[in-house]
């Protein structure tokens, strides 16, 4: 996504897992050949394109062409308390990954300069484990109707081994649903900002 090339040709034969895996410094992102045109760059949410973060030995966000940027390097529920921002300590930030990346979003959207055009990347975790969501958003699917609903569901033919734990359905529903929430909020901004009509918006998973 960030270079147009195969993960392995950079390096990355694996998620970051391991310290010595990162996307090279001499790799050309999107960021900086957009940065290079003129645009305003921003970067948030989670960075898993370095074995070691933050740190001066890898390339952050920044040493990949973006301007501002808010970082994690993990999955988490509500409250994180380890985002990076623009190299240092962001401390606590209350809210779930969705909807601190959009926040983050929408405030330097804010601040940006209007007469250049922008790009941003957001790179949520929901519905990654751990499979959490506010109470508002998991409530939805823990009635008899929507249990019912759910027990409905295909889930492949007789090869799929692994079945959905009814248990957890509820919170995997209300995340995904909290995502589109926050994602909503965000295109309502571009709304009622005048930007939706000159913004190319992708959604990829």
């Amino acid at each position: 996504i960030l270079t147009g090339r195969s993960p392995y040709r950079v390096g990355m034969y694996d998620f970051a897992r391991y310290d010595d895996l990162h996307i090279p410094a001499s790799e050309t992102t999107i960021a900086e050949v957009l940065k290079g045109a003129g645009y305003q760059t921003m970067f948030a949410g989670k960075w898993h394109c370095s074995g070691i973060f933050p740190g001066p030995t890898q390339p952050d966000p920044g040493g990949h062409g973006f301007d501002h940027w808010l970082a994690n390097k993990t999955n988490f529920g509500p409250n994180s308390k380890t985002f990076y921002r623009n190299g240092k300590k962001a401390g606590p930030i209350k809210g779930w990954m969705s909807e601190v990346v959009v926040d983050e979003a929408m405030s330097w959207l804010d601040k940006r300069d209007e007469s250049r055009p922008f790009m941003t990347m957001l790179w949520f975790s929901e519905p990654h484990t751990p499979v959490v969501a506010a109470d508002e958003f998991k409530n939805i699917y823990e009635t008899p109707q929507a249990r019912a609903a759910a027990a409905k569901l295909k889930f492949g033919g007789p090869q799929v081994k692994r079945r959905a734990d009814e248990k957890k359905q509820s919170a995997y529903f209300g995340c995904v649903t909290m995502l589109d929430h926050h994602i909503g909020r965000l295109l309502k901004y571009l709304d009622e900002k005048g930007l939706a009509e000159n913004t190319i918006v992708i959604f990829t998973s």
